[in-house]
Parts: structure tokens; sequence; C-alpha cells
């Protein structure tokens, strides 16, 4: 018996040194400053953690993936819903990825510098469960992603199509004022979280006017996937069903046969009555 504790003290310690050390910026880990992203409670408070994630750079990349790409066992996912049950089992150990939207934050902080992950990022799009965290790491990267989304448009996968064009879009809506992003609908803030009780930082977005300019610029665009994926995009356009309706009619005429016949499902979604009056059955 006690051999045993001893093989077992021998491999976990091991296991310790042979894993890779996270980067430190001021004597602290990586998930030391992304849990300070948490801690802070408020975007002007933030800008030790962002000198970290400036300071540590490209360094950070592989630990950033690993908390993005991160699934919670099933187990624990169960034991947090009992937490979000019963208030007398509430407890920080339990919260799920909670370092997941402060690692997404650190990639927005390191911008183009960050490009090595996009491969990454878009083999999360494929991923029904994560491929939101692909999307908004793609979207984090900025304009340098911009060459792999137009090149995802062409994916056999008709989401991946739609999410790469959406992320496109969001990315070319993106306008600057000083050194905050504005126009391109995402957000950022903290909650309270059920399971824990404490305050977690959280990424949001939604479509904003920005945004669906730009989609209907890129039915515009040179490459037609760029332009079939768009279509696409705009099927269930909601409230702005009206705005982008010039637009999808203008594709219904479009030289490639694939973008006319996306276009004609997009308006038949988005603007039934529109559609009827071009002809589209």
């Amino acid at each position: 018996m006690l051999g045993a504790s001893v093989l077992i003290l021998i491999g976990c310690a091991s296991w310790f040194a042979l894993s890779p050390r996270e980067p430190v910026y001021e004597g602290k880990a990586l998930s030391y400053w992304l849990d300070e992203i948490n801690r802070t409670g408020k975007t002007d408070k933030n800008e030790p953690a962002m000198k970290a994630a400036r300071a540590m750079g490209t360094n950070s990349l592989p630990f950033l993936l690993s908390y993005i790409e991160h699934k919670e066992s099933p187990i624990k996912v169960y034991l947090a819903k009992m937490a979000q049950k019963h208030p007398s089992m509430r407890s920080q150990f339990l919260e799920l990825d909670p370092l997941l939207a402060p690692s997404l934050r650190m990639v927005l902080e390191i911008g183009p510098e960050a490009k090595p992950l996009i491969p990454d990022f878009l083999k999360l799009l494929e991923d029904k469960e994560l491929s939101w965290r692909g999307e908004t790491g793609l979207w984090a990267i900025g304009p340098e992603a911009n060459p792999a989304l137009e090149q995802a448009c062409r994916n056999t996968n008709a989401v991946v199509r739609v999410k790469a064009a959406v992320v496109l879009a969001r990315i070319r809506a993106q306008e600057r004022i000083g050194d905050v992003i504005v126009g391109d609908g995402w957000a950022q803030g903290w909650n309270m979280s059920t399971i824990s009780g404490r305050r977690l930082f959280d990424l949001g977005s939604a479509f904003t006017e920005q945004v669906f300019g730009a989609l209907k610029r890129n039915l515009k665009h040179r490459d037609p996937a760029v332009r079939r994926a768009t279509a696409e995009a705009t099927k269930n356009a909601g409230r702005h069903a009206k705005e982008i309706t010039p637009a999808l009619v203008q594709a219904l005429s479009d030289e490639d046969p694939s973008v006319r016949a996306a276009a004609a499902e997009s308006l038949k979604g988005s603007d039934p009555e529109a559609a009827a009056k071009a002809g589209v059955k």
C-alpha cells in the first residue's frame, strides 16, 4: 500500500515537472491575470491585466487556447446545475470555464500577433458546442483573420460558411474610437454567477446596423464564395430584414448561380413579400 502511494506521488511530481509552465508577469502566472479580469468587475480597472497580456504576448497563446478549447466534464456540469438550484451548494470550484471569457479578452489585447491561433479557431467553428468560441477568437484577432475567413466561406459545411461570413462582416464593421472598438456588435461586461455567487467577466454579441452594412457590402465581394456565404448568413435577418432586402434582390442577378440560389432562399426567409414580388418561388 505504501509502495503504491509513493508511486502516485512520484507520478504527480513528474507530471508537474514535465507539464508546460504558464508565462509569468510580475511574479504572477497567466491564470492569475486571467482571473484578475473576473475580479476587477470594471473595464477601467482592467489595465494591469491588459498590461500583463501585452507583456506575455505570444508566449501565452498555447495556454489561452487550452482555456478556450476546454470542455468541462459531464459530472462537473451536473454539479454546477445542481448548485444553480440549491444555493447552499454554490462554490467557486464548480464554476464552468471561469477563465474562458478572460482568455478571449486577452486574445483581443494581443490582437494580430495572435494569428497563429487562426487555424485552431477555424476548427472550433465546426464544433456545434464550441463554435461561438472560434467566432469570438477570430473576431478578436481582427483583420489578420480575413483571408482565412474568406477561405472558410468555401467550406462544404453551410454552418461554417455562415459563421465565417458573419465574423468577416463583424471585423469589417469595426470602428475605433481611441482604444475602444465599436460598431461590430461585441460587448463585454460582468455578470453575477448563479453557480458561485461571484462576478465573472463575459462577452456577448448582437447584430448592429454596422454589421448589417458590412454584410450588404460583402454581397458585392470579389469572391463568389464570400457572396454566397453572406447571402446565406442573411436568411434570418430579423428586424433588419427590410434593410437588407434591396441587396438580396440585387444578388438575385449575380453572375454566380450559387449566389443567386442563396440570395433567393434568404430572401424567402427574411422578406417573403419582397421575394414574391421578385418572382422567387
